[in-house]
């Protein structure tokens, strides 16, 4: 079973209180007595309450903050970094990566792995697992480059 997100919640809540109003109101019922609506709004404020709560979580996750489009545009800043200190084709641990780039130096040693593990599967980078279980990440070289590169890739 899924768990039913606050958009799905908060349509069923309305229609429930829909429901329960015109039952009420068809059996003759106070219909704001009946749900203990507070004394200054009637059922219809609730549901149109719903309405805009609902309409407000859908629009909160459809559109990027700007801080968010801040923060992608500044992690598309570092995955050029990464590779442009990969660009001699020497593979390295995420830590060398972070000491050999000034630029990334700053980061976290997490921050840095993750964004390196978006490159890998992005295609761009390729990781080698060396003695001990250590990653290595490197840039294959051209074809008419290829030197001795290390043999076991292992996509992540």
């Amino acid at each position: 079973m899924s768990n039913l997100t606050r958009v799905e919640a908060l349509t069923v809540a309305q229609t429930a209180i829909k429901l329960v109003n015109d039952f009420l109101i068809s059996n003759g019922k106070n219909v704001e007595k009946e749900l203990r609506v507070p004394d200054d709004f009637k059922v219809s404020d609730v549901i149109d309450k719903i309405m805009n709560m609902t309409t407000s979580i859908e629009n909160c996750h459809n559109e990027p903050s700007k801080a968010d489009i801040a923060k992608q545009a500044l992690n598309e800043e570092y995955k050029r970094d990464i590779i442009t200190t990969l660009s001699d084709y020497q593979p390295r641990t995420c830590t060398m990566i972070c000491s050999d780039n000034e630029h990334l130096s700053n980061l976290t040693i997490q921050k840095v792995s993750a964004l390196v593990r978006q490159l890998v599967i992005d295609g761009k980078v390729l990781k080698v697992s060396a003695k001990g279980g250590v990653s290595m990440f490197y840039i294959e070289k051209p074809s008419d480059e290829t030197e001795d590169l290390p043999d076991s890739k292992v996509a992540e």
